[in-house]
């Protein structure tokens, strides 16, 4: 309960000086808006699958490939 009541009483940011190493801006950035409290608001909650695809984050990732289930998984 109070893990609940922590994550429902604010919104939570990961701020540029708390970015994990190895972590682009875009990637912390895709992270924060997919992570915002309200859902009409939060990546994708307005423009759909489209939105969460027009990321930077993912720029160049073949979704047509993955759709089409011709992208090879990078672990077996």
């Amino acid at each position: 309960m109070e893990i609940r009541d922590a994550v429902l009483s604010k919104q939570h940011q990961i701020k540029k000086a708390e970015i994990p190493h190895g972590w682009s801006m875009e990637a912390a950035d895709l992270v924060n808006k997919l992570i915002v409290r309200t859902p009409a608001t939060r990546l994708g909650g307005k423009g759909g699958i489209k939105e969460i695809k027009a990321h930077p984050w993912f720029k160049g990732f073949p979704w047509a490939e993955l759709e089409s289930k011709q992208l090879k998984s990078p672990f077996r």
